[in-house]
């Protein structure tokens, strides 16, 4: 499954980086052996687990890269930290305005993977008007 999350990716890079004509992204296979685990994680979410970690194959490798070079990013896409709260995503709570470049309406969600006998994590900033997540069936990956 991760040979077909990877060529997925490699595609949506590739699509992206020639309509832009940048490149996008870079990765190695220590980013790839962490998206592996991350695949991982929910390997037990059920009959729809493949499904779901196809639907959501970009995201899941940008959680890798930043858990396995310890970058911090930001998004605005809910829908990825709902998909990884209780299994990557340990807390999401507020940041203070002053705290970020970004204002007042950020939260902080702490991501965290066991790998290899060591702990990798990275910071992902929510940029959303509330921090004390309620997500629906539609928004979890499992």
């Amino acid at each position: 499954m991760l040979d077909e999350v990877v060529g997925l990716a490699e595609r949506w890079l590739s699509m992206v980086g020639s309509s832009l004509g940048v490149g996008v992204l870079g990765m190695d296979y220590g980013d790839f052996e962490v998206a592996r685990e991350v695949v991982k994680a929910y390997g037990s979410c059920g009959a729809r687990s493949r499904e779901r970690v196809l639907d959501n194959a970009v995201d899941i490798l940008l959680v890798a890269v930043a858990l396995n070079r310890g970058y911090g990013f930001v998004t605005t896409d809910r829908r990825l930290v709902c998909g990884l709260y209780n299994k990557i995503i340990t807390g999401v709570g507020q940041v203070r305005g002053g705290d970020v470049p970004w204002g007042s309406l950020v939260c902080l969600a702490d991501a965290r993977l066991g790998v290899g006998g060591g702990v990798l994590s990275a910071k992902i900033y929510l940029i959303h008007e509330q921090c004390n997540l309620q997500c629906s069936e539609r928004e979890r990956w499992c």
